[in-house]
C-alpha cells in the first residue's frame, strides 16, 4: 500500500480503474442490443464492436511518441481529453432505441475509442512514472490489477440493472422495451462514471506539475 501514499500514483489508478468501470462493459450489452434487437449476425456484431478497439490500436502508439516528447501541459491536456470524449460517447450510447440508426452506435464506439486511446496511455504512464525504481515490478501488477477489478466491477453493474429491468426471462419482442431501458440507465451510470474519472484525472494534473517542477 505504500505505492499509493503518493498522490499521483493513487489518483491515476483511480482514474484508470473509473474509467475501466465505465467502459468494460459496453461490449457485451451492445452485443445483446445488435444481435437480439437489431438481428444482425454475429459477424456483422463483431465488425462493428472493433471500432472501439482499432481506434485504440491506431492512437497509443502516437500518443505515446507525443508523451514521450515530455511537454507536461500536452500530456495533461490529452489524458483528460480523452475521458471526456469517453463520457461523451457513454452518453450518445444512452440514447440508443429498437430503431436507431447504426450511425449513432458507430459514433458512441468511435468516441469510446478516441478517449481511450488518448486516456490510457498518459494515464498508465502517470502512475508508473511516480514509483521509484523499488516498486516498479509491484505497481506494474497493481495496475493491471485495477484494471482487472474494474473489468469485474463494470460487468457487475451491468447485470445488476439489467436484471433489474428485465429480470430472469429471455430477451424477446415482448421484453425489448425493458431492455432499452435498462440500456439507458446502464449507459447513463457509465457516463457518471466516465465523468468521475474524468475530474480525478483532472486533478492529476497539478501532482504531475508540482512533481517536475525544478527545485531552487
Amino acid at each position: 500500500m505504500d505505492i499509493f501514499k503518493n498522490r499521483r500514483t493513487s489518483l491515476s489508478g483511480v482514474a484508470l480503474a473509473l474509467v475501466t468501470v465505465a467502459t468494460s462493459a459496453m461490449w457485451t450489452l451492445l452485443s445483446l442490443y445488435l444481435q437480439d434487437l437489431r438481428s444482425l449476425d454475429p459477424l456483422t456484431t463483431a465488425m462493428i464492436l472493433s471500432v472501439q478497439p482499432l481506434f485504440v490500436a491506431l492512437l497509443s502508439p502516437l500518443v505515446g511518441r507525443i508523451i514521450d516528447r515530455g511537454d507536461i501541459q500536452l500530456t495533461n491536456i490529452i489524458n483528460i481529453t480523452g475521458a471526456i470524449l469517453c463520457t461523451i460517447g457513454l452518453l450518445t450510447l444512452a440514447t440508443l432505441g429498437e430503431k436507431t440508426t447504426l450511425v449513432i452506435v458507430l459514433t458512441g464506439l468511435s468516441m469510446v475509442g478516441l478517449g481511450m486511446g488518448l486516456f490510457a496511455t498518459p494515464t498508465n504512464r502517470n502512475f508508473l512514472e511516480s514509483l521509484t525504481d523499488k516498486f516498479y515490478g509491484v505497481g506494474s501488477a497493481t495496475l493491471s490489477t485495477m484494471v482487472y477489478v474494474g473489468q469485474t466491477v463494470s460487468l457487475g453493474i451491468l447485470l445488476f440493472i439489467l436484471t433489474g429491468f428485465v429480470g430472469d426471462v429471455q430477451i424477446i419482442p415482448s421484453t425489448y422495451s425493458l431492455f432499452v431501458e435498462g440500456l439507458h440507465v446502464t449507459f447513463i451510470v457509465f457516463a457518471v462514471i466516465s465523468a468521475i474519472g474524468a475530474l480525478v484525472a483532472f486533478t492529476v494534473r497539478k501532482y504531475v506539475t508540482t512533481e517536475n517542477m525544478p527545485s531552487d
